[in-house]
């Protein structure tokens, strides 16, 4: 699950990035092997790079005091990449959750599919669901070929 690492890692650097006062290299090093989540100083940086090209968030380095910082003049949108993380954490309880749960034999399969097919949908279903807005999608019944258009609007 090289994916779900890799989004664990972009959002403990968010963490700490967001609430220590310029971190060092050493300290994110640290904490992402404290959260067995290890990564070496080049992989850091591609995360830094992700980070950039990925979320719009610019991590730079301020010589005077000698760590990392958000640049959030040049950050776009911090919030998609938080509710993703948000999304990721809430998936895990569930899964977790019903795996320990015998009830739900007779009515969910829970895949053990890493391919994360469709996640791009996960930002704008979750943007939806909090706007309050009308979700219409196709669902497509495999065994059947059968397809319908659906309407759904989320009430919470």
């Amino acid at each position: 699950m090289p994916a779900i690492k890799s989004i664990k890692r972009l959002g403990v650097i968010v963490f700490l990035l967001k609430r220590n006062h310029y971190p060092s290299l050493e300290v994110l090093l640290d904490a992402l092997e404290n959260r067995d989540l290890g990564s070496s100083e080049r992989s850091l940086r591609r995360l830094f790079q992700e980070l950039r090209d990925e979320f719009g968030i610019f991590v730079r380095y301020h010589a005077a005091h000698k760590g990392y910082f958000i640049d959030w003049q040049e950050s776009s949108d911090i919030f998609s990449l938080e509710d993703l993380l948000e999304l990721g954490q809430i998936n895990q309880l569930m899964i977790e959750y019903l795996r320990n749960t015998a009830v739900h034999d007779d009515y969910i399969y829970l895949e053990s599919r890493t391919d994360l097919e469709g996640i791009d949908y996960l930002v704008p279903l979750m943007k939806a669901i909090k706007d309050r807005k009308v979700v219409e999608f196709t669902h497509h019944k495999y065994k059947t070929e059968q397809r319908s258009q659906q309407l759904v609007q989320l009430i919470f």
